[in-house]
């Protein structure tokens, strides 16, 4: 009998082969060859150097890339997939994968009628089920052989901290060992706002920011996304959906096609059923990816780290978003509130004595007045390995008046959770590459 990832038309090869076709929603999961009823032929095949699409999803054209051991990769001579590097074992595809239509499918293929399908995304998605045994509704022998394959997405607590106003920070373990944070963030009584992590680590090398300097250590797949909004949606009960922002750990547009999936799933009606306005997409400024995100369709909201208005001084403080000219980036992000009808939210972490003066506000509403902007200031939060520190609320207040007095929308981030590092830019968690399942043959 073939292997559930044969079927679905996925032929998983060795994750230090280069030969790849075009991956689709999987390509955060493997190099993998794609297949119909017979094997894909010779042309099918194109080397992952010479394959851009895959380059932008792996990063490959960026800066040398750090790996979980300190040691850096990425120059001459080095191999051309960095999972190796990177620490990475590839995950195989689980049942937190798949759409609902996809998963009727995966019943279909198992010689099963398609309403199995949907009493697994039913169960899966809208009850929240924190294992197979909870899905009573199916048979005891089809939930034994779907936890073996293609299995269920579990995160299991590794460490759970809460500060007195409600905001609660967990580090979640997936079954590879990798660690990620995630963040629920009490809004009124009864509602909350989920920040959810892209990637274990990043590789954004942002000066201010925590999980900028740990690296990049592996991609999450679309199930290990969606599973950290049902364990907090599990923990954490609100009163009608919660928001979700990706502001946790990691660049979402550097995992654009698990991110891509993970929203298809979280939007989808029969599966966890938000409304796209109520997910929040946040970049350091991937035009790239903001560029696939529009070509999506479907009105998210978009956060754009700009931090200053000053070219150099943004170089200096995010090195590698700054590859970007701040009139590229801004014409992107403009182009897409304006397809969307949303204004864009343009976000600036204010340093004492380095972007917190008069003069960058001023240069700051010179930009935010060229599109659909409004300008999301965030205090910094310190974290040990930056110096800079977080500048008084009269310079905070005086920065928002000459914003608001020009005409421009401001708010100011209440950044819930300061005290137990859970506020933006402090989510960080010190991971090794030998906290991984990885083999070293």
């Amino acid at each position: 009998m073939a292997r559930w990832w044969e079927i679905r038309g996925w032929a998983i090869e060795s994750p230090w082969q280069s030969s790849v076709t075009d991956l689709g929603s999987v390509s955060w999961a493997s190099n993998a060859t794609r297949i119909g009823s017979a094997a894909a032929t010779n042309n099918d095949t194109r080397r992952l150097s010479s394959e851009p699409r895959l380059t932008r999803i792996l990063g490959l054209r960026t800066l040398p890339l750090r790996s979980c051991s300190g040691r850096r990769s990425g120059g001459r001579g080095s191999p051309k997939v960095p999972y190796r590097d990177l620490g990475v074992k590839p995950m195989r595809p689980t049942l937190h994968d798949r759409t609902p239509e996809q998963l009727e499918a995966l019943a279909h293929e198992l010689g099963l009628p398609g309403y199995r399908g949907r009493q697994l995304a039913h169960g899966l998605y809208a009850l929240g089920a924190s294992s197979l045994d909870e899905m009573t509704d199916l048979p005891r022998s089809l939930r034994e052989q779907l936890a073996s394959d293609p299995g269920f997405c579990s995160v299991q607590t590794v460490d759970h901290q809460n500060d007195q106003a409600g905001t609660h920070k967990y580090l979640l373990a997936f079954a590879d060992g990798a660690k990620v944070e995630a963040v629920a963030i009490p809004r009124g009584e009864e509602q909350r706002t989920f920040c959810i992590s892209s990637q274990v680590g990043c590789r954004m090398a942002c000066v201010f920011c925590a999980t900028g300097r740990m690296g990049l250590l592996r991609q999450l797949s679309p199930g290990e996304i969606v599973a950290q909004v049902l364990f907090l949606r599990r923990h954490h009960p609100t009163k009608g959906n919660p928001n979700i922002v990706f502001m946790g750990m990691g660049e979402p547009m550097d995992n654009f096609d698990a991110l891509s999936q993970a929203l298809a799933i979280l939007t989808h009606p029969e599966a966890v059923g938000l409304s796209a306005r109520r997910i929040t997409v946040s970049t350091s400024g991937l035009v790239d990816g903001i560029r696939r995100l529009r070509e999506l369709g479907r009105p998210y909201g978009l956060a754009v780290s700009l931090t200053t208005a000053d070219e150099e001084e943004r170089k200096e403080l995010m090195p590698l978003a700054a590859k970007t000219s701040i009139d590229d980036l801004l014409q992107e992000a403009a182009a897409y509130g304006r397809l969307m009808n949303r204004k864009v939210t343009l976000e600036c972490a204010l340093i004492a004595g380095r972007n917190d003066h008069p003069a960058h506000a001023r240069r700051l509403l010179g930009l935010a007045r060229r599109g659909p902007f409004k300008v999301n200031l965030i205090p910094l939060n310190p974290i040990d390995a930056y110096g800079g520190s977080r500048p008084g609320t009269d310079a905070v207040s005086a920065f928002a008046d000459i914003l608001w007095q020009g005409g421009v929308v401001c708010t100011v981030r209440d950044s819930a959770g300061r005290d137990i590092g859970g506020a933006c830019g402090q989510l960080l968690h010190r991971q090794r590459r030998r906290d991984f399942d990885v083999d070293d043959e």
